[in-house]
């Protein structure tokens, strides 16, 4: 297992949030047909963007509904194969959701910072609604802790010593969630793009 040193584009971020480099992860498939041949029990998945840089991202789309989704984004003038698929959270139960970063691309130590919501909604549109800007280390490190199990804290802290000038986009849930028993978060993404 080759884990990237950099995450400077969605294709490798996909990969490594797949592959579980990022501590713990949900059902990810990279094509349509991949997701319609899985056994996946989940009740609703998401369309996204593979391209990066704020793409389409479709969320809490219904099984059986998923394909007009597709087609929807096609007649809009997306490719399929720009497309990638993975398990839907419950979002009725999302208590912390935030982008943090503790260095800059030079390397350099800054202050950390931390862009967060506690709305509970799908990022995007849980950030659009309330953003709450933080700096410091231990103001933000403390904050993140109390939403965190151990395990998911730990994923956590080693991710952000992996990837230290990454912005790392995470949700917190009032329940294990996820691939990894014990963990009841998510990192979305680990990005450097």
């Amino acid at each position: 297992m080759i884990i990237p040193e950099y995450i400077n584009d969605k294709a490798t971020n996909i990969h490594a949030f797949r592959e579980g480099y990022f501590g713990n992860t949900l059902g990810t498939w990279d094509t349509l047909e991949e997701f319609l041949l899985s056994d996946e029990p989940n009740a609703a998945i998401r369309c996204k963007d593979s391209k990066g840089g704020g793409g389409f991202c479709r969320y809490i789309i219904a099984r059986d509904q998923l394909q007009a989704e597709v087609q929807d984004l096609v007649q809009q003038g997306y490719k399929v194969s720009d497309m990638y698929f993975n398990a839907n959270p419950p979002h009725d139960g999302q208590i912390l959701q935030f982008e943090y970063l503790h260095r800059s691309e030079q390397g350099c130590i800054v202050e950390p910072h931390m862009l967060y919501t506690f709305v509970n909604e799908p990022m995007r549109p849980a950030l659009a609604k309330q953003s709450i800007h933080m700096k410091g280390h231990l103001a933000c490190r403390s904050l993140i802790r109390q939403y965190m199990t151990d395990p998911s804290w730990t994923a956590f802290l080693e991710a952000v010593n992996r990837w230290p000038t990454h912005v790392l986009e995470v949700s917190c849930f009032n329940t294990n969630i996820g691939v990894v028993p014990g963990h009841n978060s998510i990192i979305w993404e680990i990005r450097n793009y």
